[in-house]
């Protein structure tokens, strides 16, 4: 029998997982060296308990997840949706205004 993480699970996941707290995120932050310009990529995001509170300390997260209704979850959070590749889900939790401002500066 298979683990099932889909329909309900999924469901469950996002709502009683908790986030990482974010004096907790902060200090991971500052453990691992996380730069404005960082990428981080969060493997197995599920719902995003980690990779939504490591938003503000990077210019951008990507969570993947090999269960599409995690990664439906985590587009609840007000995250972009995400998009599928043949490898798994992928979705684009966001990108912080300073990613924004760093990619528009090049454009110019």
């Amino acid at each position: 029998m298979q683990p099932d993480f889909g329909g309900t699970t999924a469901q469950l996941y996002a709502k009683y997982r908790r986030d990482l707290p974010a004096l907790q995120a902060a200090a991971l932050a500052q453990e691992i060296g996380l730069r404005p310009d960082d990428i981080v990529i969060d493997l197995g995001c599920g719902t995003g308990q980690l990779a939504v509170p490591l938003q503000p300390y990077c210019a951008a997260v990507i969570g993947t997840d090999p269960e599409p209704a995690m990664l439906t979850e985590l587009s609840a959070r007000s995250c972009p949706a995400p998009a599928q590749s043949k490898a798994g889900s992928v979705g684009l939790v966001g990108t912080s205004s300073r990613a924004e401002q760093k990619s528009s500066k090049r454009l110019r």
